[in-house]
Parts: structure tokens; sequence; C-alpha cells
């Protein structure tokens, strides 16, 4: 395609006009230009910048998961739960086998199992998220070429 380019003003102001024209029929040489305006021909050639931010970790950090993170702290729970709690019935079950050492083993027991629920609290200030987000950027290009 061929245009012709003008521009009025200066500065932040300026106005720049492109107006296109085809070539003549037949591919010969362009038509003339209109009331004294150059052609010319722009050729643009552009990339688009590209921009990730992961931020999974960071949102991990305030309690918001993904459905595998989710999924995965699930599964670590219940497999932590299940194995805490074999080894507190196989250590219960020692302490009943042990009937030597003298120890009223079911009242030590019951009395442990009333107090399972009672925890001390410990309270701190802690500032979230700790990981920043991963962010990858490229940038992308352009390239105009005038050809007068």
């Amino acid at each position: 395609m061929v245009g012709a380019i003008s521009s009025q003003g200066g500065g932040l102001g300026e106005i720049a006009t492109l107006s296109w024209r085809k070539p003549s029929p037949g591919g010969g040489p362009p038509i003339a230009p209109v009331h004294g305006r150059t052609t010319a021909q722009i050729k643009v050639h552009s990339t688009p910048g590209r921009l990730s931010i992961d931020s999974t970790k960071a949102r991990e950090e305030m309690g918001y998961r993904t459905m595998m993170g989710l999924l995965r702290a699930g599964w670590d729970y219940t497999d932590r739960a299940a194995r805490k709690g074999i080894a507190r019935i196989v250590a219960n079950g020692d302490r009943l086998a042990d009937v030597h050492t003298g120890e009223n083993a079911i009242a030590a027991i019951a009395f442990e199992r009333m107090l399972i629920n009672y925890r001390e609290h410990q309270y701190g200030l802690n500032f979230i998220p700790r990981t920043p987000p991963k962010i990858d950027y490229t940038p992308g290009t352009t390239s105009i070429d005038f050809i007068f």
C-alpha cells in the first residue's frame, strides 16, 4: 500500500495524518501525489511483550491454596493424624501391658484423654506473604520502516 503522511502543529499537539491509496492498476508506479503530498510506505513489525506473575506461593502463605495444594495439605494432615493416633494407641497398650510398674494406667490414660483439648496458645506477629510473587517480563519490540 502507498500512503501520504502530513503533519500539523508541533510538539505535544502535533497531528499526523496518514492517507492510504492503492497503487495504479496493472502494477505500475503509484498514482501521483494528491495536492502536493508526498507518497510514503510504512512497514510496521511488532512482537508483543510478555508478562507472567506467579503468586501461587504467596497466596498459599496467606491461606489461599490451589486445588492440588489443598489436596496435598489434606493428605499430609490425615497422614500425620493417622500416624499420631496409631502411635498413641500403641503407647497406651504398652502402658497397660506394663503391669509390673505399679502405675494405675487406666486412670492415667483417662486423665490424659481428659486434657487432650487443653493447649497452651502462643501468639506472635507475622507479616504475610513472606515470599514475593515471581514476576517474569519479556519486553516486546516494534520496528517501523518509512520508505519515501
